[in-house]
């Protein structure tokens, strides 16, 4: 009988044991098995723009490497998951050289979210020049993406026949622009920044100013021109853009709208619109917006609605 109640106690003790450890054991083979989370820097070391061999890695090569998740020249590759682009390096003038593309920020349908950062809109200017093109254009083959571009100056975009002479977000894109200057565009709608059907637009702490949106397709939003889709206006300024031959000459948003478009803590000033339509500050049409803590004021009109 002794040996038998030795016998069961062992059994006991290694029955205890075994349901001490298994949670420990499952815990192990959980990260063991884990996918790892995928993502990669791509640095940028040159002012210069060209997509050649030539041992540097340039910002039209970092956009190409993150989109095919595959190097480029200088460039390491980007990955499945987020691709961050890193211009804190440089100061200076990215002037672009090919004078008809814009760089196209693009996620393929494996890709992933793609970060663009910059050191300061002080210190790095993205400049095109007054050429016939944009300056950036984020697109999406996936279903949907996320972008997010921070801390430059975006210039020098002239589209004479198309919309978005800074940025372009096309559908289904959710753009969050950051601590960042968007200046001197030009194009026949959306001089500064064109957001289109079910984008969502979300601008933090920067400033939209001197665009122009000259006529041709539409002519409308001086300084943004959103189309069906959201703008998320916070802690920025919208000032001194012009329509002047339509409606909204700082801010246009036709609907209909996915959500409702929001300014807060803003600024939109100085804006002029031309005898097409009003809002000379902002013009919304079948969309819903909320107003919040911001000033709208010396905006004017030819038509109605100078503020």
């Amino acid at each position: 009988m002794k040996i038998l109640n030795s016998l069961l106690a062992r059994i006991a003790q290694c029955s205890l044991r075994a349901i001490l450890v298994l949670p420990f054991v499952a815990v192990i083979m959980m990260f063991a098995f884990a996918r790892p989370v995928l993502a990669a820097t791509i640095t940028v070391d040159t002012v210069a723009d060209n997509d050649g061999v030539n041992g540097t890695c340039t910002l039209r090569e970092a956009l190409i490497a993150a989109r095919y998740d595959a190097p480029e020249d200088n460039c390491v590759a980007g990955d499945t998951s987020t691709d961050t682009i890193d211009l804190t390096g440089l100061t200076g003038t990215i002037t672009l050289a090919e004078t008809t593309a814009a760089l196209d920020v693009i996620s393929e349908a494996v890709g992933g979210p793609i970060t663009i950062s910059g050191p300061g809109p002080g210190n790095l200017t993205i400049d095109a020049t007054g050429n016939s093109s944009g300056v950036f254009r984020f697109d999406t083959v996936a279903a949907s993406e996320t972008f997010t571009l921070s801390a430059v100056t975006v210039t020098g975009g002239n589209i004479v026949a198309a919309c978005g002479g800074g940025l372009v977000i096309n559908a289904n894109v959710t753009l969050n622009l950051n601590d960042s200057v968007i200046e001197g565009n030009t194009s026949s709608c959306g001089g500064g920044i064109y957001s289109s059907t079910n984008s969502v637009l979300n601008i933090t702490n920067s400033i939209i100013q001197t665009n122009n949106s000259a006529g041709g397709i539409g002519g409308s939003g001086g300084g943004i021109e959103v189309a069906s889709g959201v703008l998320h206006l916070l802690n920025s300024t919208v000032d001194s853009n012009s329509a002047p031959s339509n409606t909204g000459g700082g801010i246009d948003i036709s609907g209909p709208s996915p959500a409702t478009s929001t300014v807060v803590n803003s600024t939109i000033s100085n804006n002029s619109s031309g005898a097409g339509g009003g809002g000379g500050g902002i013009s919304v049409s079948v969309a819903d917006i909320s107003i919040d803590k911001s000033t709208i004021s010396g905006n004017s009109s030819v038509a109605d609605g100078g503020g």
